[in-house]
Parts: structure tokens; sequence; C-alpha cells
């Protein structure tokens, strides 16, 4: 079966609108190409250069970045959050008061992932979602069980502009050991975390979602930066 098959029959089997495949061989990329549309709603094509979010992966850049704060001796990653943002205030006492960097990113916080949350009710500034973060109810007692949360982690994400002093995608894009060591050894062609309602303004950014949610807003991703705010055109 050749390629274009096998593509094609992956996208009717997954419902799949768009997607981008490389072939590697033997360490070495031999071709990639772009499969159906990125965006359904306007009939725009995948490309090989189409801009995706590479989504949770991010979280791996937030913990490299917070680690690299706690290597400049910015960061203690089991100092309560709040001895960097004193106001910050979540569900309950025992959570606000002691949840640490290292909590927040082992999900151990015992708030769940409030997804509808995350993309109908999302912040446009930053801090405003930090605050928000306030009325999520917990499900589990601190410390007792793994509950994925994609908040928590944002709440991490704007711990790097506090202890940076700059923004996350600032940050991210300034920190050489970030940018151009990391990123570069994985071949990815674009990768500054950013605001996708910037981006789409000058690439081609894939969002065929929009044919299952017309009113999907292609910034949903601006305030949730530690979380999903980095894209590529490539991961490799």
């Amino acid at each position: 079966m050749q390629l274009e098959q096998i593509v094609a029959k992956l996208r009717e089997d997954y419902n799949v609108a768009g997607m981008s495949v490389a072939l590697i061989k033997n360490g070495e990329i031999v071709s990639v190409e772009g499969y159906g549309v990125r965006d359904a709603a306007e009939n725009l094509p995948m490309t090989k250069d189409t801009v995706m979010p590479i989504g949770s992966v991010t979280k791996t850049f937030t913990s490299l970045a917070l680690a690299m704060l706690a290597d400049e001796g910015k960061l203690d990653w089991d100092e309560p959050v709040r001895t960097y943002i004193p106001w910050l205030k979540l569900n309950n006492e025992m959570l606000t008061e002691n949840v640490t960097a290292r909590d927040l990113m082992c999900h151990r916080t015992g708030t769940p992932k409030y997804d509808l949350q995350a993309i109908y009710a999302a912040k446009d500034d930053k801090e405003e979602m930090v605050r928000s973060l306030e009325y999520l109810q917990t499900f589990a007692p601190f410390r007792t069980k793994f509950m994925y949360s994609n908040q928590m982690v944002s709440l991490a994400g704007y711990l790097v502009d506090v202890l940076s002093g700059k923004s996350y995608e600032d940050f991210s894009a300034s920190m050489r050991r970030l940018r151009k060591g990391t990123f570069s050894r994985m071949g990815c062609s674009l990768n500054r975390p950013t605001r996708i309602s910037a981006l789409s303004r000058r690439r081609a950014l894939s969002c065929p979602q929009r044919k299952i949610w017309p009113d999907l807003r292609c910034s949903i991703l601006g305030t949730a930066h530690g979380t999903g705010s980095v894209l590529s055109a490539r991961l490799c």
C-alpha cells in the first residue's frame, strides 16, 4: 500500500481533517508532506510548513523553564508558590498556603482537568486567569492523588513570568538553551511559544476543529501559555 493510501485510510478511519507526515530513515528526514486541510471550515490545504500546536508537549518545556530558573537560584521547587505570588488564592486554604511548583508539575493538587472551563471560559489576561483558579473545586485531598490539570500547569507558566520578569513567551524565546539548543535538535522550524491569534495573521495555522466547533476561538491558548502554547511546523 502506498503512503498516500495509508494516510487517506487513517484520515477516514479517525475523521482527521488534515495531518502532516514525516518519513525518517536512519535518523534522517526523508520527506515531509501535508495531507488534507488545515482549516476545514475554509478548506485551506495542509502543507509541510503548516504550523500546529504541539499541545501538552508544551508542559515539558514549562518544566525545563522552571528548572532553569531553579538553577539560577530564582526558584525553590519545594517553596510554596505564594512566596513568589503573595496574592495567590486557590480553592482551599491548605492548597493556597502549601502548593509548590513541584506539586503543580506533578499534578497532585487534587484539581481535575476542567477542559470546558479552559476552552469556553478562557481569560485573555494571565493574571485574571490565575485569579479565576480560586473557583475551581478540588476533587481529592492535596498530595494524595494524581489528577491531571491544565489550569495548575498554566499557573506554573505564570510563575515563569513572575520569576523571570518576562512573559513566558519572551523567556522561552530568549533563553539560548531552550530556543537554540532543545528545539533545534528536534528539527522544529518554528519554536516560539506565542498566542495563536497573533500567529494566524502571519503563518498558515492548523485549526481543523473549526468544522466541528465553528465558533472555536483560535486564541484559546492565549493564557494557557505553560500548558499548550508552543507551536511548530515540524516536531520530529
